[in-house]
């Protein structure tokens, strides 16, 4: 069984928001319909330094979601299949998410635009349309990714190939496949420790593993990541709502700065 969520480097994320214009496209979204994901700014004072970082967000799938709760459309248990339900979470198995464990999904058919799981999110993720007066949110893409699942984590997969000779090992969620930073990666977060852990990369398209261990900043250590839970101190997981509120799948390296010396601050 697997979890799967986002993993954001903020240390790669240099605020270009090809993410945002990436999911927009995809989904035909058009101005004033919301963002399924946004790039956050934030500006903060430690000593006398003023230091600016970015971070991209979109839904967390939670494993206890408020969305969920807060909505009078869905299923009680809040995992199943769409039914009657306007939001629901599908089970560990990926079994109505090409393999993708614990997606959050919404059925607008099912939505009687009440906005409750809009104001119950923790993380401002659902998305109200004017135009259609109904929510929509990030399902993870999980029809682009298709037939993937956790038998072909790491890369197994190596047809077809591209005119360029490159294994297509399977379509990215449209944020992960514009991002020109590689800030953002899905990543099975089953397992993964409480607190600074180590998750490991879904490997569509050669990504560096997200892996704990040394200093993420050296390029010689590239392939090495430290990432927080929601909540957790730092630069990135302090302005996320505490894991404690929804078990929210998503982890964070927090923004490192280093001085003319190459100390770390």
């Amino acid at each position: 069984m697997s979890k799967f969520g986002f993993a954001i480097d903020t240390n790669q994320c240099v605020g270009c928001r090809s993410c945002e214009v990436a999911c927009k496209t995809e989904y035909g979204i058009q101005a004033g319909q919301g963002r399924r994901r946004r790039v956050v700014e934030k500006t903060i004072m430690e000593g006398t330094d003023v230091r600016t970082f970015f971070i991209s967000l979109a839904c967390n799938h939670c494993d206890s979601p408020a969305c969920i709760t807060a909505c009078p459309k869905s299923l009680a248990t809040g995992t199943g299949t769409a039914a009657d339900s306007a939001l629901w979470k599908d089970d560990a198995a990926g079994t109505n998410s090409n393999g993708l464990g614990g997606v959050v999904h919404y059925e607008t058919s099912h939505c009687i635009g009440c906005r409750r799981c809009e104001w119950a999110c923790p993380y401002g993720q659902p998305q109200f349309d004017p135009d259609s007066g109904t929510i929509h949110k990030c399902e993870l893409c999980f029809q682009r990714i298709g037939a993937w699942n956790a038998e072909s984590h790491g890369g197994t997969i190596t047809e077809p190939t591209t005119a360029m000779g490159r294994a297509d090992k399977r379509r990215q969620p449209a944020c992960v496949a514009t991002c020109l930073g590689r800030a953002i990666n899905i990543a099975d977060l089953d397992g993964a420790p409480a607190g600074l852990g180590s998750v490991d990369t879904v490997d569509l398209a050669d990504q560096h593993p997200l892996t704990s261990g040394a200093d993420h900043a050296d390029p010689a250590n590239r392939g090495t990541r430290d990432f927080a839970e929601a909540g957790d101190a730092g630069r990135g997981s302090a302005y996320l709502a505490d894991k404690g509120l929804t078990t929210p799948n998503v982890r964070v390296c927090n923004r490192v700065y280093k001085d003319r010396d190459g100390v770390a601050s």
